[in-house]
């Protein structure tokens, strides 16, 4: 009996009963886009949220419950759990087209429903910025995010990467050809709202955060405890203990830049708040720590 099911299963997978649903298709940019998102100065593509979201659309905002502005700070609550950041599977961002080196920066609360002030404790609930190329397809996933959030069992930060797959494995087989791997580190105290930065220059990706009480950005790392899930290939930018200093040259010049957010629990009772998203044209890294 166990081998007939396994057969049923694999005959189902073929006939693609496993694949997942297809990503939401990206419309290219208008020709106002095209024009801030090869600006030399990057402010126009700032969005206070308490103003409303400016330049910024939606890639698929089925995932999310009518997002509100709430004393200032843009509220987002998923509703659809199976819409989520992961492998082929692609959830819901607000973002804007942006080319070239830059450093973009947003402010989150990733709390609890009932408590603003406490962290969220669902089981993956998370927010952050993400980094899309606006080609990616079903197997051919492109993008990477940061954030903050409950990961897996505690609080803290992912820097989670995705890429096409390469040769045969059991993923591709059942349709989800993209790898994603990630790298989460835990964060002490109390606190729940931080400020997150990503910045580009060339092809490589870095990442800094820093809790609103502190005066000191510091990059994220990756260490004896940092916690690793995901594909198993190696990740060109991640060489054992130190800085994650992503190498993406599969990335074009133009990408799709913004926030996301994630909740996997299915009776979530967690959210996510945004304050701000801005961004700056850098030419080397020490300005993402000023």
């Amino acid at each position: 009996m166990p081998h007939k099911i396994i057969t049923v299963i694999g005959l189902t997978c073929l006939l693609g009963a496993c694949a997942p649903a297809q990503p939401p298709v990206a419309r290219p940019p208008t020709t106002l886009e095209q024009q801030l998102s090869n600006a030399a100065d990057l402010s126009p593509l700032n969005t206070e949220f308490n103003a409303g979201l400016g330049n910024l659309t939606w890639l698929d905002d089925s995932a999310v419950q009518a997002p509100t502005v709430e004393n200032s700070w843009l509220r987002v609550w998923n509703t659809n759990r199976g819409s989520v950041w992961y492998s082929d599977t692609s959830g819901s961002m607000l973002y804007a087209y942006t080319t070239g080196d830059l450093m973009v920066e947003t402010k989150i609360k990733s709390n609890q429903r009932t408590d603003q002030k406490a962290r969220s404790d669902s089981r993956y609930t998370s927010a952050g910025l993400i980094i899309r190329d606006p080609d990616s397809s079903a197997g051919k996933m492109r993008w990477l995010v940061f954030n903050i959030g409950s990961q897996d069992g505690f609080f803290g930060t992912e820097v989670k990467t995705t890429r096409d797959s390469t040769g045969f494995s059991l993923d591709s087989f059942l349709g989800n050809s993209s790898l994603s791997t990630w790298y989460s580190n835990k964060i002490e105290g109390s606190s729940n709202e931080f400020q997150l930065r990503i910045c580009r220059i060339g092809a490589e990706f870095r990442f800094y955060a820093k809790p609103v009480t502190a005066s000191n950005w510091q990059e994220e790392i990756i260490s004896a405890d940092t916690v690793k899930a995901g594909s198993e290939a190696p990740v060109a930018g991640i060489n054992g203990n130190g800085a994650i200093r992503l190498q993406r040259p599969d990335l074009p010049t133009t990408l799709q830049i913004g926030i996301m957010s994630n909740d996997i629990e299915v009776a979530g009772t967690s959210e996510n708040h945004f304050d701000y998203l801005r961004f700056k044209r850098i030419n080397n890294f020490e300005l993402c720590t000023q």
